[in-house]
């Protein structure tokens, strides 16, 4: 099981408290009761996905991630109906068997990043185990993504390739579709990029982590840092990449 029996918190809106569990499940609860409003299996139980992220509620939908890329599945993220607990949308951060008709447009041109002749029987991984967040002004949703699967990216995918939409610092989607306005934010040593070849791509290293929006100063940055301590920042309702590294700590701090 990954990546522990945890939990990085609820969500609150229209009475009701908003949950993933351990086992896939997304559970609504009457806040002033505690009694179960609906339930739903948002994974497939056959597989080794998991819930550990916090869930992020804006206009009637509960967004919620998965966990689980250690042990090669395939990651995506959902939207569901606050009310019914209908499923409305789901994305997924990496495309699956090129032989099938792909999901989103934006996975048939991540498909072409991707190498060998069965990398996605691997899963490939991409998993959204945290890091969303949403702006409500500018009905954006900023998600990061997690480390592939296999870890060393020689199995993963041989050949090399950019392997998107992994590690990812910056995936940005408008806030009632699962449609990407923004693909951007690469992770430094992307796993299967340029640097694919280097130690460093072989391990744990995830774009997963929280977002912080500011409103310090125009233009609004959006700023995130992932666990390979890069930092990067994205323009108000642009999706586009600012200041990384070096260039971003300093104007933050």
């Amino acid at each position: 099981m990954c990546c522990g029996a945890i939990n990085r918190g609820v969500a609150f809106a229209n009475g009701k408290i908003f949950a993933g569990l351990i086992n896939g499940r997304l559970v609504a609860l009457d806040a002033n009761t505690g009694k179960q409003v609906w339930t739903i299996q948002t994974t497939d139980t056959s597989t080794d996905i998991t819930i550990t992220g916090a869930v992020r509620v804006f206009k009637n939908k509960v967004i919620v991630g998965t966990a689980g890329a250690e042990f090669n599945v395939r990651g995506y993220f959902s939207a569901y109906d606050t009310e019914t607990g209908k499923l409305a949308w789901r994305f997924y951060t990496v495309p699956g068997d090129p032989g099938k008709p792909f999901e989103h447009p934006e996975l048939e041109a991540a498909a072409k990043t991707w190498a060998g002749t069965e990398w996605w029987k691997n899963g490939g991984g991409g998993t959204v185990w945290d890091g969303m967040a949403y702006d409500a002004d500018a009905d954006l949703l900023y998600i990061g993504t997690g480390n592939g699967g296999p870890w060393n990216p020689l199995y993963r995918s041989p050949g090399g390739g950019d392997n998107l939409y992994l590690r990812k610092n910056g995936l940005v989607f408008p806030g009632d579709a699962a449609r990407g306005v923004g693909l951007h934010g690469d992770a430094v040593h992307d796993p299967g990029g340029p640097h694919y070849r280097r130690p460093c791509t072989q391990g744990h290293h995830a774009g997963a982590e929280e977002w912080i929006l500011l409103r310090a100063r125009p233009p609004d940055r959006r700023v995130h840092f992932g666990q390979a301590v890069h930092g990067g920042q994205l323009g108000e309702g642009t999706g586009r990449q600012g200041a990384t590294d070096r260039e971003s700590r300093r104007s933050l701090l």
